[in-house]
């Protein structure tokens, strides 16, 4: 599944990136601590996190993260959002909390 795929089936905005939406994307990690992230995102992961400042960005960049889903409806600081589309990555967003969105990956990629 691309970035783009997950977007589209789990209904979420795309404010950032879009030239990395057809990137594949696998696993999932959901977490606020950007240090830990740091250690645990894995190449391609999708990264549910409350965060929108510019270290989200490097952190996903960094990691070769595949996205980065914002829960809650939290915001996207326009710093981040200028540094992630020079990096193609997609930052998408959701209204839903990040265990529902865990949910909703993890049926993903159950049914695929």
């Amino acid at each position: 599944m691309t970035a783009g795929e997950l977007a589209a089936h789990l209904h979420l905005a795309c404010l950032t990136g879009k030239g990395g939406l057809n990137q594949p994307v696998n696993g999932c990690y959901i977490g606020d601590l950007l240090s830990h992230a740091l250690t645990r995102l894995e190449h391609g992961n999708i990264w549910v996190t409350i965060h929108g400042h510019p270290n989200v960005v490097a952190v996903g960049v960094q990691t070769n993260a595949g996205c980065v889903i914002l829960a809650d409806g939290r915001p996207l600081d326009p710093v981040a959002a200028v540094k992630a589309d020079e990096h193609n990555l997609p930052i998408l967003a959701s209204q839903k909390s990040a265990f529902a969105l865990a949910g909703e990956v993890f049926q993903l990629t159950v049914d695929s």
